[in-house]
């Protein structure tokens, strides 16, 4: 009886001393770790852009101020775990605007093939604004970084990519001093697709960009060099 008295008094000293213990260590909350939330974005993107051409004759007035817009529905696809690099890749649409005092005649060689060149337009005092438009059904892919975002969710983005184009219509328009109005549609020998490279800087929601397009504008041999570029600004919804 000593004996089992003995060992009940010692198994309720033991779980006293534990309670006690408990209660004397302090314990702190478990913290949960959130997952990092990964967003998708520059999915739908407008831009607006300066319109021009290299090698462009000196002998032409021509507008700095030439211009166009876009649009562009990309699929955002993450590279990697964090989400910082991607590939977009998906649809746009652009318009192209040129102002110049010129126009886009067609010769005809020993083959019957177009030829195009530009040459300054005849009588240009009377014309008030001359104008070649051009629009494109594009397919552009682009390879993005971005860096972490901050605590509103923006961060800084970079973009390398290309696209090709396919043209779905193009004339020249001018607009006389006396208000007369002229359209031609006639410019079989610009080509009907276009290929380039892209560029993108930005914070948050907005970026610069720039094209350069690798295609002339004219079939290759079959008129004057001139190839055509873009600077701009974009704008991306989400």
């Amino acid at each position: 009886m000593r004996i089992t008295g003995l060992l009940l008094l010692t198994l309720v000293f033991t779980k006293f001393a534990f309670s006690q213990a408990a209660q004397t260590v302090p314990t702190e909350p478990i913290k949960t770790v959130e997952p990092i939330k990964i967003q998708k974005q520059d999915i739908l993107m407008f831009q607006y852009q300066f319109d021009g051409f290299l090698d462009f004759p000196d002998s032409i007035k021509y507008s700095p101020l030439s211009r166009g817009g876009g649009v562009q529905l990309m699929y955002d696809h993450f590279l990697s775990r964090d989400g910082r690099f991607s590939i977009g890749v998906g649809l746009g649409f652009a318009t192209h605007n040129f102002f110049a005092k010129a126009v886009y005649p067609t010769t005809y060689d020993s083959l019957g093939r177009g030829i195009g060149s530009v040459v300054p337009i005849q009588n240009a005092d009377t014309v008030k604004k001359q104008k070649l438009a051009t629009n494109f059904f594009d397919f552009p892919i682009e390879f993005r970084f971005r860096t972490m975002p901050n605590e509103k969710g923006h961060s800084w983005k970079f973009g390398l990519g290309a696209k090709i184009g396919y043209r779905t219509n193009i004339y020249t328009k001018t607009v006389m001093d006396n208000g007369d109005k002229f359209k031609s549609y006639i410019l079989k020998p610009i080509s009907r697709s276009r290929y380039g490279v892209t560029a993108r800087v930005g914070f948050g929601k907005m970026s610069v960009f720039g094209y350069y397009s690798i295609s002339k504008l004219f079939y290759q041999d079959r008129g004057t060099e001139l190839t055509p570029y873009s600077i701009g600004i974009n704008l991306a919804l989400f």
